[in-house]
This record gives C-alpha cells, structure tokens and sequence, in this order.
C-alpha cells in the first residue's frame, strides 16, 4: 500500500535514484537547498514563456484549462479519413507543457506514487 507504507524502491536496472541515505533525485534539489540558481533566464523559477510562439497562441503565461472531454468534441472526429480504421490513443507520459520528469498530472495513482501534486495550482476564476 502506497499511503500506509510508502518505500524506497529500485525502479531502473541501470540507476536507482537515490542520492543518499536522506535524498532521493529531484530535479530542483540543488537550486532550493544548495541555492543554485535556476538554469532560466532570470536564475529564478519562470512561468512566463517569452517565446513569439508561445504569446501566438496566448499561452506565454500558465492558465487553468479543465481537462479535455473527448466526448465533447464529436467535430474532430472523421474530420480526414484516410482509408484506415481510426482509434483514440490514451499516452500516459510524466512530461507535460509545465514540467518535465516531474508530474504525472491527470492520473492519481501515478501523481500519489510521485509525491506531487499539479505544477501550479490556478484558481479557475483567474
């Protein structure tokens, strides 16, 4: 059980992760305990985007989207056949437009097994 008795575990047959007896590998670890700045352009940690791509499709800055329900969306779907029998895809990554090798952001079990939680939390209002 993940919640009673949470354990250190090898997950790769080539590095395990841990660091020492007391740390494991996390990606920020020595930019907030050893205050090594952040590989940004600031030194610091960034939630603006500069790019001109980016401001092209108003996503410079993180914004709260719901998740997207497939079933919604019945538009898309036979929109090019191109002779072949269509399927949905469902990828399971812990990449992710906000992070990367941290967060398994739309599946609980993975998200609890990882210790985190979203990125950024955003009020839906804002």
């Amino acid at each position: 059980d993940i919640q009673a008795q949470p354990r250190k575990i090898i997950s790769s047959p080539t590095w395990s992760g841990i660091e020492s007896e007391k740390v494991c590998y996390n990606a920020g670890y020595t930019n907030v305990h050893e205050l090594i700045p952040w590989r940004t352009l600031t030194g610091r940690q960034q939630l603006y985007q500069d790019d001109l791509w980016m401001r092209a499709f108003g996503e410079g800055l993180v914004t709260w989207k719901p998740p997207v329900d497939l079933k919604t969306i019945p538009g898309i779907k036979d929109v090019r056949p191109n002779g072949h029998k269509e399927i949905v895809l469902n990828f399971i990554t812990p990449h992710q437009k906000w992070g990367i090798h941290s967060t398994y952001s739309d599946n609980l079990l993975m998200l609890t097994l990882n210790r985190g939680g979203p990125v950024v939390w955003i009020s839906v209002a804002d």
